[in-house]
């Protein structure tokens, strides 16, 4: 039994129009584990209240064994995030955002990122204004996984990916917690991939955790 990378519990948080309700769930290690739900049901929400983006008003997040308010700037570093819409400025080049990273993450391992940006394609002299979404989408993979975090949190990006580079994408996630010590956390939509590679399930509807569930359970 791996120790739980992610600790989810009873958290919650209140808008006008929306509530995140008592939600609980743990993500092992070495295990991917896919957030579903319709679109407003809670999922982005949820992976924000987790990452301290938005605070939670109850219930406690913990990385590692350690409160996700508490965690120093270095132990912020070992959780790597890959967002939907792309947050980088988009008049850099590749290269430029690698140099630009290596002053940022201790841990920023030039040689590997270009490694994966070889292995996906991607030119690092481009602007990354002249980015399709998909390749904007790898891009924020490759700089997430280039400091070498303990947990992934994805929020929805892999459905701008084709099926085949999809394919590419998923294995490089089983190849990051192949180790038995790293996680996945990701929100999905896409039923192929959730069968493909996750190995549990959290569903959300109307902001409160409906299931957790292994993918052999379901």
């Amino acid at each position: 039994m791996y120790d739980d990378v992610l600790e989810v519990n009873g958290i919650s948080k209140k808008y006008a129009d929306f509530l995140l309700s008592d939600v609980t769930f743990c993500v092992p290690g070495g295990s991917i584990v896919g957030v579903v739900g319709e679109n407003g049901a809670g999922k982005s929400t949820t992976l924000k209240t987790i990452l301290n983006i938005c605070s939670a008003d109850e219930g406690t997040v913990k990385f590692c064994g350690k409160q996700v308010c508490d965690l120093s700037a270095f132990e912020k570093e070992e959780i790597g995030v890959v967002f939907d819409d792309s947050v980088f400025y988009e008049n850099l080049t590749a290269l430029e955002l690698a140099k630009i990273f290596s002053k940022i993450y201790t841990r920023w391992d030039s040689q590997y990122y270009f490694e994966l940006m070889g292995r996906f394609n991607l030119s690092k002299d481009k602007k990354l204004s002249e980015y399709s979404k998909g390749m904007k989408s790898k891009l924020a993979l490759i700089c997430a996984l280039s400091h070498y975090p303990k947990l992934l949190v994805i929020d929805e990006s892999l459905s701008a990916l084709d099926p085949v580079i999809r394919d590419e994408v998923l294995n490089l996630l089983h190849e990051f917690v192949a180790d038995g010590k790293k996680a996945v956390l990701f929100s999905c939509h896409i039923v192929e991939d959730l069968q493909k590679i996750a190995d549990y399930i959290v569903f959300i509807n109307h902001g409160r955790v409906i299931f957790e569930k292994s993918i052999d359970e379901l």
